[in-house]
Parts: C-alpha cells; structure tokens; sequence
C-alpha cells in the first residue's frame, strides 16, 4: 500500500521528477532491472512515480501511465491517471514485431497485411492489405479514433 500524502511530505521532496530525502537531501531510489525506479518507504519498496503522484494529487490511482512510455520519467507531467486497458494502448512497439508498424503483421496464408486493434476489449481486425504504407496509415487512424490520448504510434 502506498503511503499516504502527508507521510511521503515529510521524508520526501520532488524535484523534477526525481525524490530527494528531505533529511540528508541526498536522491532516493535506484533502478530496477524492469525500467522503474523504486524507493524504500517504511521497510517496504515504492515505484516512484506512484510516490510522486500521491505526493502531488493526495490520491493514488490504480494504474499511472508514463505518457512518454519512459518508466523512469517521473516528472508530474508525464504521469496520468489510467485504465489497465489505457495503459495497455500507450504500449511501445513490441522488439517481437516483424513489420516495423504497431497494429500491423503479414498474413502469410493470404500475402498481405492484416491489421488488428484492440477496441473496447476486444480483439478486432480492421482488413487486409496489399501495401505496409497504407496498413500502417489505417492502423493509426484506428488508434487514434478508438485509443484517443492513450494512442502510441511507436
């Protein structure tokens, strides 16, 4: 459980996105091998980014999105309020994907392009298509309609 508002205050600074021990100023935290970087608080290990979120909005959501993708990028700005299914839209571009665009892959069987969106939970295909160029243009203006402010392009 992360600790509340007043109790980070009281040990913790913000600055810029990185916390500071307010009794010896030194920084908090270290990076761990999943890209976040974590704070010991009252015998117990922090993201630092839901520190910083309940530190500046007294509330601590579910889910906080790094709007830039970057884990380590806790500046306030960078950090919203989200969904599981938000989150996953704002997903980079997975190193597994062959096609170089998000949201596209080839069908072999057919020989053209297939792209697939997740919208409102469910997988869904949105066609084939025998140019990557124009697979990749319907699968960002599916993202962009259905994804909205969550949608990553890469």
């Amino acid at each position: 459980m992360t600790p509340d508002q007043t109790t980070i205050q009281k040990i913790l600074e913000d600055r810029g996105g990185v916390l500071y021990w307010r009794k010896t100023g030194k920084k908090a935290g270290t990076l761990h091998h999943t890209g976040y970087i974590q704070v010991c608080v009252g015998g117990k290990l922090h993201n630092a980014h839901r520190l910083i979120f309940m530190l500046h909005h007294g509330w601590i959501s579910e889910v906080i999105d790094h709007i830039d993708g970057d884990r380590s990028n806790n500046e306030i700005g960078n950090l919203r309020n989200a969904t599981w299914r938000q989150n996953l839209q704002n997903m980079k571009l997975r190193p597994s994907n062959k096609s170089g665009c998000k949201n596209v892959s080839w069908c072999a069987t057919k020989q053209k392009w297939v792209v697939q969106l997740s919208i409102n939970g469910r997988q869904t295909n949105l066609g084939r298509f025998d140019d990557l160029e124009f697979a990749d243009l319907v699968a960002t203006e599916a993202r962009n309609k259905y994804h909205g402010a969550f949608a990553r392009h890469l």
